[in-house]
């Protein structure tokens, strides 16, 4: 286990010293790339794994995703970050489905409408998306 053996030994060296000591250890820290996990929702609570299906079966080191409409179409693309390789971007290939284009305009110091709420009704249930542009 390289925590009981080399980073032990190594922390008891580095105390008192500079960073440089602990960047060492940390440069001796292996990693392991896995294939990320993605799953389809089946609806009622029920979710398969499209791993293979959709093309996310190759090992990478992954610390980050983001999802926009990168082409227009009205849905959910999605973006990857990668370590040390370029990102891993996914068409979102799904059949045309209706969707809603809102452009929200807000008064004073807050034209684009941040905080705002929209809620849809349709086919018996409620849809909410509240605009926060940011997160963290």
């Amino acid at each position: 286990d390289f925590m009981s053996y080399y980073a032990a030994q190594r922390i008891k060296e580095a105390r008192g010293e500079t960073g440089d000591a602990l960047m060492d250890i940390i440069g001796h820290m292996e990693s392991t790339k896995t294939h990320n996990y993605i799953f389809r929702n089946e609806g009622n609570l029920q979710f398969s794994n499209q791993v293979q299906n959709w093309g996310f079966d190759t090992p990478v080191l992954t610390n980050g995703a983001a999802y926009a409409d990168l082409d227009n179409d009205g849905d959910l693309d999605l973006v990857l970050n990668n370590v040390n390789e370029p990102a891993g971007i996914y068409e979102n290939k799904s059949q045309p489905g209706n969707y809603l284009n809102v452009q929200l305009q807000g008064s004073g110091g807050n034209r684009y409408g941040i905080g705002a709420r929209i809620e849809v009704y349709a086919g018996g249930q409620v849809m909410m998306q509240e605009f926060i542009p940011t997160r963290g």
